[in-house]
C-alpha cells in the first residue's frame, strides 16, 4: 500500500485535527460516517499511526496537513 494520502484523506485528517467527530466530518464532506471510519483506518495504516492524534501529528510532520488549516 502506498504511503501517499489522497486529497480526501488529507481533508479528513484536517477536520479530525480540528476536533470534529466522525459524524461531523461525514456531514461536512457529504459522505457516510462509516466511510469516514474506513478512511481513518486506511490513514492509520498508511502513516503507521496508533490513533487520530498520532495520525494528525504524523501528517503535519510529513506535510500532508498544514497547521494553518487546523482551526
Amino acid at each position: 500500500m502506498s504511503n501517499n494520502l489522497t486529497t480526501l484523506e488529507c481533508r479528513i485528517l484536517t477536520l479530525a485535527g480540528s476536533g470534529h467527530a466522525n459524524k461531523q466530518i461525514a456531514f461536512r464532506l457529504g459522505i457516510a460516517e462509516k466511510t469516514v471510519k474506513n478512511h481513518l483506518t486506511i490513514i492509520f495504516d498508511k502513516l503507521h499511526a496508533q490513533n487520530r492524534t498520532d495520525a494528525v501529528s504524523r501528517a503535519l510532520r510529513m506535510g500532508y496537513v498544514r497547521l494553518e488549516e487546523i482551526v
